[in-house]
């Protein structure tokens, strides 16, 4: 059996209506590691997002990064915002890591530009993050 196939088990098996699915959970469900069950996550994952996919769920991250994650189960339109405002939260993460630290050493090495760039930073966190948040959560998805 594939590590998608025994995680899609424990989805027909339990209700998550209510409930997050987490790498420690499923790790004592069925009896393995949390590092195998993480994997087994992430296996499930690409298996879903196969073009030829035979999953029956749907997991999206619903909190936290990496083994922190907590992964709603659900395919309403409700969880397709879920999943936009996830990205949206994903790209500020990564802007912020990928740009402010460079940033912020150009401000250590050149003081005369710190104004120059805390105003980068706020219009990177504050000003283009909200623009793409307003976007991906007011797309034209209408409920079920």
């Amino acid at each position: 059996m594939k590590q998608w196939e025994q995680v899609e088990g424990v989805l027909l098996e339990y209700d998550f209506s209510e409930a997050y699915l987490t790498n420690e959970w499923l790790s004592q469900a069925l009896g393995v590691t949390t590092s195998q069950a993480s994997r087994m996550i992430q296996s499930y994952l690409i298996a879903q997002r196969s073009v030829k996919s035979q999953t029956g769920f749907v997991l999206k991250r619903a909190e936290g990064r990496t083994t922190s994650s907590q992964w709603s189960v659900g395919q309403r339109i409700k969880d397709a915002r879920q999943i936009n405002r996830m990205f949206a939260d994903d790209v500020k993460c990564k802007l912020k890591r990928a740009v402010e630290p460079d940033l912020l050493a150009i401000a250590r090495i050149n003081p005369r530009a710190v104004p120059q760039i805390e105003m980068l930073i706020d219009v990177m966190g504050d000003g283009f993050m909200k623009v793409l948040e307003v976007a991906v959560s007011t797309g034209h998805i209408t409920e079920e």
